[in-house]
């Protein structure tokens, strides 16, 4: 009895509830009660309750989570018809359970009712004979009769405590080929939607089976409609919906002036996109898009879900715009990834790292308070924040693979011998190792976090000697002047929008210069001559050319499009670069020229980042997805040809960015201590989340 009578539970809670009692859906049918006297008849069968658990928190974790064990297993002489109807009555899917209590008691004493999973429980038990008939009827009575005592008990709606928050891990289906920035929970919590290279995977809440939805290779940036029932995706620049089911599809943009980005159905009818740093509106049957604000500058929109306006994110911060006045207004400086949610609250990825919410009322479209951390390990990788939140409070989101692994080390590896060395100094939260041009010299940024938590410094690979190159500002991310006299990095400060670059003389003799403001964060990729840096701006998206000898010039844009575009390396005879990109929908390693980018040639098989050329220019390296393998791909001396990759080396818990010298041929890298490695990314979901915010 002390389990049915625990403190703060009443009967029927948490043992008996429904999945979808168990995730706060607001609208129960009278198949959650189906659910509810199933599982009193499972315990009146089998003597415990369907799921079982040491804390109210860990039963609703499995009711949601895990499938009922058959009865049959449990009690091998009940009937394998009564096993099949109070299977049936189990379904973690409401529709697939009976529709009535009337229902349910016709097949309790229906001998030849049957399901396939009954089948399976009962493993094909004899066809009973006549005492054996006489049998199933005294089970089918007494299973009526606890039918009828259990909706006594529970009545027609049964009252339950407040839901409590659930955590679980989602398995990753074809985990190396999965976008975990574009993960997302449909609005009612009923589904998951996890985008790989195959096509976009659904999950229903209740199930364990993800289903690749039909025509959707290389789909990327899905997003549910209000009613649960549609996804939008983009699939090589159109924008596309179509049914969770699977059974309809129609193209809703296809255009040679736009290329559709990060679509948001927010609300009925309406869906918002980016293209090329613009924000659009569409309807969600398709026709002519509107551009917004007059080509206002944002990206990740998302409606809010009265109509009025969109949220979106600027080098700024958290922006809306409100459709009735034409106008935008800073919500939330330093945020990314905005989207409101049914507490009162808009919920945002902060760069820095974590997820934060802020109280903000929709009548007047204003925040009422402060930010308040409420998540630290959520991954944000570009300014894409991996989470996602339903109206019914489930919120799902992709660990941070870097929130463990802070502590790590720096190995100089030779691409010849495959011999590796540990550079001689503490490990800690290195970051952007790169190599002088003329080898001798090592520069890097230690800590994690934006404004004061990064320094950069210098390091002599023969003497061992550091030098702390700057103070304040969170700088980082430096790259190397090509007579190796300076350093630009990038810097948050006082004046700048986002992060900037800026130049310093690695001597300190003279002050620091500012390269002036790019969209979005910006980080130099390479310094080329006196008069050519390669930057990837607008959060890694964009990969632009700046003049630093005329910081006043407007940059030019070498690569500019709504995927992602980074890791940019150019030849030792500067006439071709190399690059990650994720337009085909998987992360993959390309080659153009320079400095006028003409046809893209993918190099790498299976995905691919980070790339470098080796010092003669006759061979490019990368790193596999995993980051754990580095591929070497030839290229023919006397034509612009590749060979197949193959791998150098085999590195355990590789993290981040990496370097090779133009002199030696040498490279660096950053490994994780075994201590503080983390073994994998996870996908984590919170049932019931909104209590965790009361």
């Amino acid at each position: 009895g002390g389990r049915m009578t625990e403190t703060g539970m009443s009967l029927g809670t948490p043992h008996y509830m429904s999945p979808e009692q168990a995730t706060a859906e607001k609208d129960l049918t009278n198949r959650s009660d189906i659910y509810s006297l199933g599982a009193v008849l499972y315990e009146m069968l089998t003597g415990e309750p369907p799921h079982t658990g040491a804390s109210a928190q860990a039963i609703v974790m499995k009711i949601v989570s895990e499938d009922v064990q058959p009865v049959t297993e449990l009690r091998k002489s009940v009937p394998p018809h009564v096993a099949a109807a109070t299977g049936k009555a189990l379904e973690k899917l409401a529709a697939d359970r009976f529709y009535s209590a009337a229902e349910f008691a016709e097949a309790l004493n229906d001998p030849h009712f049957t399901t396939t999973s009954a089948v399976i429980a009962s493993e094909a038990e004899p066809a009973p004979s006549p005492s054996g008939t006489r049998a199933m009827a005294g089970w089918a009575v007494a299973a009526t009769l606890a039918l009828i005592l259990g909706w006594t008990i529970l009545g027609p709606a049964p009252t339950v405590t407040p839901p409590v928050p659930v955590r679980f891990t989602l398995d990753l289906i074809d985990q190396d080929n999965l976008r975990l920035g574009d993960i997302v929970v449909s609005p009612d919590g009923s589904f998951f939607a996890l985008p790989a290279f195959a096509g976009i995977y659904v999950r229903p809440a209740g199930d364990a089976s993800y289903r690749l939805l039909p025509n959707t290779e290389r789909a990327i940036h899905p997003a549910f409609s209000p009613d649960s029932r549609w996804l939008v995706f983009v699939r090589e620049g159109v924008l596309v919906k179509i049914a969770v089911d699977g059974s309809a599809e129609q193209t809703l943009l296809r255009s040679n002036t736009l290329i559709a980005s990060r679509p948001n159905w927010g609300y009925p009818a309406t869906i918002v996109f980016q293209s090329q740093g613009r924000l659009y509106r569409i309807s969600d049957n398709g026709g002519e898009p509107e551009l917004l604000g007059g080509g206002l500058n944002g990206f990740f929109p998302s409606l809010l879900p009265d109509g009025s306006g969109v949220l979106y994110h600027t080098s700024a911060g958290i922006m809306l715009f409100e459709f009735g006045s034409d106008s935008g207004q800073l919500v939330v400086p330093q945020g990314t990834n905005a989207m409101y949610i049914e507490t009162g609250h808009v919920a945002y990825g902060r760069l820095g790292g974590g997820l934060f919410v802020v109280p903000f009322d929709l009548q007047t479209r204003t925040v009422t308070g402060s930010s308040v951390s409420v998540l630290d390990d959520i991954a944000i990788l570009f300014q894409n924040a991996f989470y996602s939140i339903s109206q019914t409070g489930t919120l799902l989101y992709s660990t941070n693979p870097l929130a463990a692994g802070q502590v790590r080390q720096l190995l100089l590896l030779d691409l010849r011998d495959r011999g590796i060395d540990t550079i001689p100094l503490t490990p800690r939260t290195f970051n952007w190792p790169r190599f002088s041009p003329d080898g001798r010299w090592l520069s890097f940024n230690t800590g994690a976090g934006r404004i004061e938590q990064r320094t950069v410094y210098t390091y002599d690979i023969a003497t061992g000697t550091t030098n702390q190159i700057t103070s304040g500002g969170g700088a980082h991310a430096a790259a190397w002047s090509p007579d190796g006299s300076r350093l630009v990095f990038s810097s948050e400060r006082d004046g700048t929008v986002g992060e900037d670059l800026f130049i310093t003389p690695v001597d300190g003799r003279s002050p620091e210069i500012s390269l002036g403001s790019l969209p979005g964060d910006d980080h130099a990729m390479a310094w080329l001559s006196d008069d050519l840096i390669a930057v990837a701006s607008a959060g890694m998206t964009d990969l632009m050319l700046v003049d630093p000898s005329e910081p006043e010039r407007p940059a030019t844009p070498y690569l500019n499009a709504e995927w992602l575009e980074s890791g940019l390396s150019v030849s030792p005879e500067g006439d071709r670069a190399a690059y990650h990109s994720d337009e085909t929908g998987r992360v993959e390693v390309y080659v153009r020229t320079f400095p006028q980018p003409g046809g893209a040639r993918r190099i790498s098989a299976n995905g691919g980042t980070a790339p470098h050329w080796s010092p003669d220019g006759r061979t490019v390296y990368y790193w596999a997805l995993s980051q754990d393998t580095i591929f070497a791909v030839p290229m023919q001396p006397d034509a612009p040809s590749f060979g197949s990759p193959q791998v150098v080396a085999v590195i355990p818990r590789v993290i981040g960015q990496w370097d090779v010298d133009r002199i030696s041929g040498r490279a660096v890298v950053m490994q994780a201590t075994e201590e503080d490695a983390q073994t994998s990314t996870e996908l984590v979901v919170v049932v019931n989340w909104f209590e965790e915010l009361k």
